[in-house]
């Protein structure tokens, strides 16, 4: 059967009785290939499971992204056969959704999709065609934008201002995930790395009688928008989004906190803000369709409003994690235009602990006693600016 897409599409199987692990890629039933001047893309699923296409451009993109199933793990280079394809990624987008995201050295569009029921299984064939700019243009702006799909709702009420008078609300943000592992290192992955961090510190400051929430509670992506509208949602007092990156040399060592600026203040800033980039791209995030306008705004919003409070809480949280760890970068405060720096109410830092491509760093990473230390001095470095702010807070009602 043959489908002509001209947005994305939604293919709704027969019902099936649903398993309850979820549907498992047969990498060696798969395959993507170059065919008579096309692409194919094969997959084979163990089980029948709901998908959809989706057309991304600037650069030209496809993504299929499949409901319960889980490709985490899936190398592409065991996959693909294409000269064609240049950049791609595969893995969880949430906890029962996986996206895989293949990057074209040309426009391609969706000229067919076939699929066939095997024993029980599902394969899936997308034959794609070369197609101009201005028709795979059109067709991904027919499509939803993916950034409102994954995107909570910003709320119009004015946050309030923690005065002392209740716990503070501290919304924890461990980078990456699913789709985007971020750094690796051997077998162990920043995503993984950092959530783990990050679960063992939301309970320290529980204990601590503070509010703690997480963007993320296992291996699965979550977009940067959608991080800060969280935070926006939960009425958070600060973010604080974590992260251990790599850079493109080992003398990139220590923690390093990050505010808003529209300007990376440095060369490793600039990397950094690259990966992300590159990151939110292959999983499926058409960074074209943002309303710059609407960023420059939020930017702008962050600058006059909490801006000064974000930079005393990063000055405070590098002074904690000095006197606990004083593992720290040789500039450890920049100011770089991390996306997950953009909430408009809430003061936001974002804190790379250290860096997996540095051999002393990755042996401190990946100790529990050098973690729970630079947990403390996260913690005491919350609780102090907490103090300072409350009162600032007061003095500027009277």
């Amino acid at each position: 059967m043959r489908w002509l897409l001209l947005s994305l599409i939604w293919l709704l199987l027969a019902p099936v009785a649903v398993a309850q692990d979820l549907a498992r890629l047969n990498p060696a039933l798969s395959k993507i290939i170059d065919q008579k001047g096309q692409v194919e893309i094969t997959l084979t699923l163990s089980r029948p499971v709901p998908f959809r296409v989706i057309h991304l451009q600037k650069p030209p993109r496809l993504a299929v992204e499949l409901q319960s199933t889980d490709l985490s793990g899936l190398q592409l280079l065991d996959l693909s056969r294409s000269d064609h394809v240049v950049d791609g990624a595969a893995g969880l987008v949430d906890p029962k959704t996986s996206r895989l995201v293949l990057q074209f050295d040309r426009p391609f569009v969706v000229e067919a999709v076939r699929t066939a029921l095997p024993s029980e299984a599902l394969r899936v064939v997308v034959a794609l065609r070369p197609s101009s700019e201005a028709e795979l243009a059109e067709r991904a702006l027919r499509q939803a934008d993916q950034s409102k799909v994954n995107a909570a709702p910003i709320p119009s009420q004015t946050l309030s201002r923690q005065d002392g008078s209740r716990p503070l609300r501290v919304m924890l943000d461990p980078g990456h995930g699913g789709i985007d592992p971020g750094a690796l290192a051997g077998d162990l992955t920043e995503a993984q790395l950092i959530l783990g961090f990050a679960k063992d510190l939301q309970r320290l400051l529980q204990e601590a009688g503070m509010e703690a929430f997480l963007t993320r509670d296992g291996d699965y992506y979550v977009s940067l928008e959608r991080r800060v509208a969280l935070a926006q949602q939960a009425q958070a007092d600060l973010m604080l989004s974590l992260h251990a990156d790599a850079a493109d040399d080992e003398s990139a060592s220590g923690s390093k906190a990050y505010t808003i600026s529209e300007e990376a203040s440095d060369r490793l800033s600039k990397l950094l803000i690259r990966r992300q980039e590159r990151a939110a791209m292959l999983s499926g995030v058409d960074l074209t369709a943002q309303d710059d306008a609407v960023a420059d705004v939020l930017v702008d919003l962050a600058r006059h409003n909490t801006l000064p409070r974000s930079r005393a809480l990063a000055d405070a949280i590098i002074g904690g994690l000095q006197a606990t760890v004083g593992d720290l970068h040789s500039r450890p405060r920049s100011e770089a235009s991390f996306s997950v720096l953009k909430a408009a109410e809430v003061p936001s830092v974002l804190l790379e602990l250290g860096f997996l491509s540095n051999p002393n760093d990755l042996e401190r990473l990946t100790d529990p006693v050098w973690q729970g230390r630079a947990q403390q001095g996260i913690l005491k470095a919350l609780q102090a600016w907490a103090k300072d702010d409350a009162a600032e807070a007061v003095k500027l009602r009277r």
